[in-house]
């Protein structure tokens, strides 16, 4: 029912933190969000005070405080989704329509741009919309949470009015740049659909989220989690956490609790397939066989470029030829407010990771690997796992030329780009002479998947990059 949350460790550790302030009547809860932080202290025994300036998070506080908003539609709203209009009236369906809608926003302001992609994924939602409804109706239902008050307010003024002798936990939305941006952009494509006027804000960005964290820090009684280390209140840190490999450091603050570290453990496995030696000819029938994260982990750890920060991949295919492991593609399909449907046909997904077995006396074996990921058995294990008929995908390269000889002439440049890896989310985990991500430039790849098959691609392949090393 509830979109994001704070990592589990995170709030597990905060929660244990909150616990050794011992007996505490009233808890204030800044940038509510989507209320992980509240629901973790349901039963803490304290009067919760939730904050936020989101529609989203207004329309959620306000009716688990027992002041439920009337959610209209805008102008814009009944022009894109007219048909929504049927399920508002009352308080219960009201939140459980924008609960359903937040779950639309893939669609929000494309009923009119000539996409037939879009137009059909507007009417498979409205079709299944009736049904979606009075599913959440009944998740709300059976869901409790108690919120003694909300208010959508700036939250450096709404810490101006919280009684000094209030405890105060925060989980604000993480220092890099952009962060604050995404924050905004993440729910407020509900305000196109629902009359709402937010409330005036600073966006929580470099000096301003420093004066949010000292404002918290006041306070007898306080914790909050954020990624980059607050100078000022060094005396302060309680935890450092990693929950991915490629996930960025979360710092810890609090004015109580006992120092940790935790560390994101990988599990790995073997693949049952021979991998490709330096003796070993390819055959002449290739195949994308799914494989396991522990399996894809594994693979990743022996022959992906030590340099570059494994993500969580949604899919990962082992590419073989005959019975030989010659290589791996892993794909992603979490949302990003990356526009890539005006450079390739949507929905697109995206290539995580593409690498080939590095023992073999094949020179380019990595283009074999990367073709393979345009196959038509790709594309059709893509869909049936993801769940969407992707018709294209894209994918990053951090290199040292303005093109990448890996995928030039296999996929399309769409995009060259200095480098700022270094102002990424993740930046504060890279060494300043990262081998990798201090490359110059950041070219992003993609093209929509072709019609041939893994065994066809394999053959065309042979004749223009197949000699071995000798």
């Amino acid at each position: 029912m509830f979109r994001g949350s704070v990592p589990r460790p995170v709030m597990q550790l905060m929660m244990e933190y909150v616990d050794d302030w011992g007996p505490t009547p009233d808890i204030y809860i800044g940038c509510s969000g989507s209320f992980t932080v509240e629901r973790y202290l349901q039963d803490s025994g304290a009067r919760l005070h939730s904050n936020d300036v989101l529609l989203y998070s207004a329309a959620v506080g306000n009716y688990y405080s027992g002041n439920p908003m009337d959610l209209v539609l805008t102008e814009s709203g009944r022009e894109d989704m007219p048909w929504m209009e049927k399920y508002l009236g009352d308080p219960l369906r009201d939140l459980a329509a924008m609960h359903v809608a937040s779950n639309l926003a893939i669609t929000v302001g494309k009923a009119h741009d000539g996409s037939p992609y879009y137009r059909k994924l507007i009417d498979a939602y409205e079709s299944q919309f009736d049904t979606m409804h009075e599913q959440m109706i009944e998740q709300i239902k059976n869901f409790s949470m108690k919120i003694d008050s909300y208010d959508s307010e700036d939250v450096l003024t709404w810490l101006d009015r919280v009684p000094e002798d209030a405890a105060v936990v925060a989980y604000p939305p993480f220092q890099a740049t952009g962060a604050a941006s995404y924050f905004q952009k993440d729910y407020t494509v509900l305000e196109r659909l629902f009359d709402w006027q937010p409330p005036e804000y600073q966006l929580l960005e470099k000096d301003t989220l420093t004066e949010l964290y000292l404002k918290i820090a006041e306070r007898e009684k306080w914790t909050f989690a954020v990624n980059k280390p607050v100078e000022e209140l060094s005396d302060h840190l309680v935890a450092k956490i990693q929950t991915t490999n490629r996930s960025p450091h979360i710092h810890v603050y609090s004015s109580h609790g006992q120092k940790r570290i935790i560390m994101p453990h990988q599990s790995t496995t073997q693949l049952p397939y021979e991998h490709i030696g330096p003796e070993d000819e390819l055959g002449d029938e290739m195949k994308l066989i799914p494989i396991t994260g522990d399996q894809f982990q594994g693979l990743r750890s022996m022959y992906m470029n030590k340099g570059i920060k494994p993500g969580a991949a949604d899919l990962a295919l082992a590419v073989i030829v005959d019975d030989l492991f010659v290589g791996a593609i892993a794909w992603s399909w979490a949302p990003t407010f990356a526009d890539w449907g005006k450079y390739v046909p949507p929905p697109v997904a995206y290539l995580l990771s593409d690498f080939p077995v590095d023992s073999s006396s094949y020179t380019r074996l990595s283009k074999l690997i990367v073709a393979s990921a345009k196959s038509v058995e790709a594309q059709k294990l893509l869909t049936r796992y993801g769940k969407r008929p992707y018709r294209s995908f894209t994918t990053t390269a951090f290199s040292k030329n303005p093109v990448s000889m890996k995928y030039r002439g296999t996929l399309k440049l769409l995009k060259r780009e200095q480098n700022d890896a270094y102002k990424s989310s993740y930046a504060d985990n890279l060494p300043e002479d990262d081998s990798y991500y201090s490359r110059p430039w950041n070219l992003q790849y993609g093209d929509s998947f072709g019609e041939e098959t893994c065994t066809e691609i394999l053959a065309q392949w042979k004749k223009k990059h197949g000699k071995a090393r000798k």
